[in-house]
């Protein structure tokens, strides 16, 4: 009835300066928290700008 769910790892992310999210496809789901500055990603065709307290969870087998 439910599909199991798995945990991978986690972390904090703290950049300087510039930074670019790597331009991957995953097997699993990627939770992204933003709590300071801004984050531009793109999953698929869509573009986000994501500010601190916005959550995106990026779909697994899709390039981001």
């Amino acid at each position: 009835m439910f599909e199991r769910v798995s945990y991978h790892s986690s972390g904090k992310f703290i950049s300087s300066g510039p930074w670019i999210h790597p331009d991957r496809v995953l097997d699993s789901h990627e939770i992204i928290l933003v709590t300071q500055g801004v984050v531009h990603i793109c999953e698929g065709n869509t573009e986000y700008a994501l500010h601190p307290n916005d959550l995106l969870v990026l779909s697994a087998g899709v390039r981001h």
